[in-house]
């Protein structure tokens, strides 16, 4: 077992540099600046000071991590009871619309303390995984862990929340292995619930009613190549999709499987336009005995290009190119050579997952007129440009040189 693949434990005893074990550590922590310095002005020190940030809000990290003072009782077990104080939706949409913006993460607020990496604004939440679209939603109780994450839309980019779980739930449909999802709206904010795949939830029946939850070990792709979320973009010191590979060739005990997985998570990233997939939204996922890892499922997806404001260069290249509508043929090529992998079998493999996914597109665009009939308009837009896209690739990767 060790706590990340950049940083391997051996037998004998190992201190770590700062320079080695920073970026690991400062991976768990949110990457937007704003919220860092909120988090450092709501205790007291410098928002450069991750391990005072860890200490002051790590209880509850990505993956099987904790952070606790030299001197604080802990009371963890393997397998926790799941309590959280559950309020209705009324409350977590004030909480929502008043507490979040100003306490990132609601650290602080109802003795929540806890980090999640990424950028946009989000809550972890306890609620029932039979029924998230309903079901009452808890906040997690000191030193509790949670089940969920919910992200409501994000300012400025209208659709977000619903955008995110129609990716999500097409990949699901593709059979993409991806976090399960819901879109649901609190009063009036549509929001995105993902279950978090990080933690296992099985029932107690010893305590009637109860559930018990456990943490799986997880580090994202710029954890384990020992990056900072600063260079989460390839363009900016970030992994490539070389790097990704030459990463699985070297952790993963089913490679081919792994291998062909990430293929598919580049294809589907590249159709529906997810040009913010960075080296922090692919990770590794260990058994519960820590020591195998996987390719972590999906969970974190957005049709970025259907944004005006949003860049539409890609977070990690295809060969020399950034740009969707600049990468040919020759590009594909070049992409299966630095990964070393036989190109016609890449484009057997993209041909067949482009000719079946239009089926399944249309199978998801039927389901969502019944359930969410209020976004049809949006999703058939989403279904349009995904039908482009699907067509402009096709055409390029047989007839451009």
């Amino acid at each position: 077992m060790h706590i990340s693949h950049s940083l391997p434990i051996s037998k004998t005893e190992h201190i770590f540099l700062e320079s080695e074990c920073k970026a690991f550590f400062e991976g768990l922590l949110p990457d937007s600046e704003e919220a860092r310095k909120a988090l450092a002005r709501k205790h007291g020190f410098s928002e450069r000071n991750i391990f005072k940030l860890l200490e002051a809000i790590g209880a509850e990290c990505a993956g099987a991590i904790s952070f606790h003072g030299i001197n604080s009782p802990i009371s963890e077990k393997q397998n926790e009871i799941i309590k959280a104080d559950y309020k209705t939706d009324q409350e977590i949409e004030t909480y929502l619309n008043e507490k979040l913006p100003s306490n990132p993460l609601l650290n602080g607020i109802d003795d929540i303390r806890l980090s999640l990496a990424g950028v946009q604004n989000k809550v972890c939440i306890v609620i029932d995984h039979q029924d998230p679209a309903t079901a009452p939603i808890g906040l997690p109780h000191r030193g509790t862990l949670s089940t969920h994450i919910l992200k409501p839309e994000i300012k400025n980019f209208p659709n977000s929340a619903y955008n995110e779980y129609f990716c999500l739930t097409l990949a699901k449909e593709v059979g993409i292995n991806t976090a399960n999802v819901t879109f649901r709206k609190i009063g009036l904010i549509p929001c995105v619930i993902v279950e978090r795949y990080d933690r296992a939830v099985i029932v107690d029946w010893q305590i009637l009613g109860s559930q018990r939850i456990t943490r799986l070990h997880q580090e994202d792709f710029c954890q384990a190549l020992g990056k900072s979320p600063s260079q989460k973009y390839q363009n900016e010191g970030g992994p490539s999709f070389s790097d990704s590979f030459e990463l699985l060739k070297n952790v993963s005990p089913l490679l081919a499987r792994d291998w062909i997985t990430f293929i598919d998570y580049i294809l589907f990233n590249f159709i529906v336009g997810n040009t913010d997939a960075h080296g922090k939204n692919f990770s590794l996922l260990y058994y519960p005995d820590g020591s195998i890892p996987r390719l972590a499922p999906l969970y974190d997806m957005l049709y970025c290009q259907i944004y005006p404001e949003h860049s539409k260069k890609m977070a990690m290249k295809i060969d020399s190119k950034y740009l969707a509508k600049d990468v040919h043929k020759r590009h594909w090529e070049k992409f299966c050579h630095s990964i070393n992998i036989s190109f016609p079998q890449f484009k057997k493999r993209a041909r067949e997952f482009y000719n079946t996914l239009p089926l399944h597109l249309n199978k998801t665009i039927e389901r969502e007129e019944e359930i969410h009939p209020e976004y049809k308009e949006f999703a058939k837009e989403l279904q349009i440009l995904i039908h482009e896209n699907i067509n402009h690739f096709l055409r390029k990767i047989d007839y451009t040189s």
